[in-house]
């Protein structure tokens, strides 16, 4: 069996008019404007993800204070009064974020 529909040595034509560079042109610029975008959200989540890394671990060095403390008085004899807040954390402290909003990064602690 030849293969009789492929000719060697064939070229194809691209004919381009004005119109089809103008689409290839927005299409470009969309693409460009898209990654743009995107970047920009990639690094306010990595930004918002690194400061929550730093809450997390600021929470886990006072939970192993505290841990220390309730280990040191941990079958002791003595009588113990512990005082602590009625609701932790405090509902007003916890910040709602957004990552698209530009303000929000100012507030993160």
């Amino acid at each position: 069996m030849s293969a009789d529909f492929v000719k060697p040595n064939s070229t194809v034509s691209l004919i381009y008019d004005n119109s089809d560079r103008n689409m290839i042109e927005i299409v470009a610029f969309s693409v460009q404007s898209l990654s743009a975008r995107l970047d920009e959200i990639f690094h306010k989540l990595s930004v918002r993800i690194e400061c929550e890394r730093d809450r997390v671990g600021n929470a886990k060095l006072r939970i192993k204070d505290c841990q220390k403390k309730v280990d040191s008085i941990r079958g002791s004899r003595k009588a113990i009064t512990v005082f602590s807040s009625s609701h932790f954390p405090p509902i007003d402290t916890i910040p709602q974020f957004s990552i698209f909003d530009e303000n929000n990064l100012n507030v993160i602690h």
